[in-house]
């Protein structure tokens, strides 16, 4: 797990600034956003699971949890043993929220609480001090700040300065288009081939 510090002073290391005199870190901080937006639009998503209790009068029916883009699996029953069939769950919007109905007549969610299987988006809102990058995606944000920094570095360059830098951030491109390819080919980035889109997210 990296900082979101330690990738500021990384990045600046590989674009020949050490001390941020010419990118600051908050411009650093800018560009590793960027990039997790990049992760984002790519379609790349984190496996994450939540214990949901039902609302209280609202019979089967639950808010989804914001953290959720998809679900792919809902558990319930004692110690979340019983694995809910997709036709007895479904999505329905409520007060512009999205919830998830439970069928009427199923037992496995009488307990008031179930496990929600699911997935959510990268963070595209990183802070300096101490915020750190979701696991897994640090090489990628890494590599990729440093090609957004060495361009934006070597437009206020000259010379072989500015050629190097340009260097820098064509390499670094590449590299980076390669791990989001990696990253793509793992299945915990990716949502299950029978995983709900949550509506509205």
């Amino acid at each position: 797990m990296a900082s979101v510090n330690a990738i500021v002073q990384e990045v600046s290391e590989q674009v020949g600034d050490t001390e941020l005199e010419r990118i600051t870190k908050e411009q650093v901080l800018i560009l590793i956003n960027a990039a997790a937006r990049d992760l984002i639009s790519y379609g790349l998503v984190i496996g994450i699971t939540d214990n949901t209790s039902l609302s209280a009068g609202s019979g089967s029916l639950i808010i989804v949890p914001a953290s959720f883009v998809y679900i792919h699996d809902i558990w319930g029953g004692a110690s979340f043993q019983t694995w809910i069939p997709h036709s007895h769950w479904s999505f329905q919007i409520v007060s512009s929220a999205p919830n998830i109905l439970f069928d009427s007549e199923q037992q496995d969610v009488s307990s008031g609480t179930v496990q929600l299987n699911g997935h959510a988006r990268p963070s595209a809102s990183y802070a300096l001090g101490a915020g750190t990058i979701d696991v897994g995606f640090e090489a990628f944000i890494r590599v990729r700040t440093v090609s957004y920094s060495a361009q934006q570095l070597a437009q206020i360059s000259e010379g072989a300065a500015a050629a190097n830098l340009e260097g820098i951030s064509t390499k670094s491109m590449q590299e980076s288009n390669e791990l989001l390819q990696t990253l793509g080919a793992q299945a915990h980035f990716r949502p299950q081939h029978y995983s709900r889109a949550v509506p509205l997210r």
